[in-house]
């Protein structure tokens, strides 16, 4: 586990902007954006002054969805001091929320739905103001993890009287026929 931990927290690097322009856009998507140490050992992110990107291996560039995957797994292994809260927050906002809106791969990539979700997930986990709080186990939001929670309470205490779990059971099926349109082969064959 502590190998595990000290990997995750090893993903994040200080970001560098790419030499010139400080809103410059790279096309190439691996562009080198990231100092290594001459020895893995002496990673810190103690120096950073401004930004902090995530990647998911050594030698690639900073990307959204690292920053979800690594910052929501030491979260969930109740390790969230280990993540670098206001240069990672502010890389993500600054840097790779898109001009137009949502979130790209990488800094100047256009937006797209599967980054955007994630940039905004671990934006709540990090607790951003506006946003909803995100489980980090499950990539939903808590008041979701919530509902979970009763709905499974409810049927649990169902299947106790086992007429009550049958009919929720066919009311749920049911319910699923009418939305897709009719009853599954899978259904007909097994004489539902």
């Amino acid at each position: 586990m502590s190998g595990l931990i000290r990997w995750l927290a090893s993903r994040q690097f200080i970001y560098l902007t790419p030499s010139g322009d400080d809103d410059a856009e790279s096309d190439e998507e691996d562009a080198v954006n990231f100092t290594l140490p001459k020895c893995l050992a002496d990673l810190s992110l103690e120096e950073n002054q401004r930004y902090v990107g995530v990647n998911g291996r050594c030698n690639k560039a900073a990307d959204t969805c690292y920053s979800w995957w690594v910052g929501a797994s030491l979260a969930t292994l109740s390790r969230e001091e280990l993540i670098s809260r206001e240069p990672s927050r502010r890389f993500l906002l600054e840097k790779m929320q898109h001009r137009i809106g949502g979130f790209g791969k990488n800094p100047g990539s256009p937006p797209d739905v599967y980054h955007a979700c994630f940039g905004l997930a671990i934006l709540a986990v990090l607790g951003e103001e506006g946003l909803n709080k995100v489980d980090s186990s499950l990539a939903v939001p808590i008041e979701t993890v919530r509902k979970i929670e009763r709905a499974r309470r409810g049927l649990l205490e169902a299947q106790r009287d086992d007429g009550e779990a049958r009919k929720l059971s066919t009311e749920a099926v049911e319910m699923g026929l009418k939305l897709r349109g009719g009853k599954p082969d899978w259904l007909t064959a097994a004489g539902g």
